[in-house]
């Protein structure tokens, strides 16, 4: 990886998502709530190079907690149910880019949008741990 792109997320970790609790895996991050786990993937485009900004795409998730997994989700392992950010939050855009120079303003940009997914997570998760139990599918989406 990048050393500006690890430098990236390390300040992303740092400053904005360990202060409200998110522990670090790589690209992944995650925080225990009330009976789920809430879980945040960055996933790079594949189309990235290295003449343009390295372009990506938010995926929010929930794990419940007591509640066995079905498959194991190779995309976005761990979660229950998930859905890109834009999903969730409306006035997510639906990638991101790492502009040289502009990091701090797009590391503070989705820690909000973070906090307002954790909301809507928040709000819906029975209703989403309620279809989960219902449904054969081996996940649910949270649109």
């Amino acid at each position: 990886m990048d050393n500006r792109i690890a430098a990236f997320f390390q300040v992303l970790h740092e400053q904005h998502l360990k202060p409200r609790g998110y522990k670090k895996s790589g690209r992944n991050f995650h925080r225990i709530a009330d009976g789920y786990t809430e879980r945040v993937q960055f996933q790079g485009s594949a189309w990235n190079g290295s003449s343009v900004p390295w372009r990506f795409y938010v995926n929010v998730g929930v794990e419940f907690q007591k509640l066995r997994m079905r498959t194991a989700r190779k995309g976005f392992p761990g979660t229950h149910c998930w859905a890109r950010i834009g999903g969730i939050v409306v006035t997510a855009p639906e990638h991101f880019d790492l502009q040289p120079n502009r990091a701090q303003q797009l590391a503070r940009r989705l820690a909000k949008l973070l906090e307002a997914a954790s909301r809507v997570i928040g709000r819906k998760q029975s209703h989403w741990r309620a279809s989960f139990r219902k449904t054969r599918n081996p996940y649910i989406e949270m649109l």
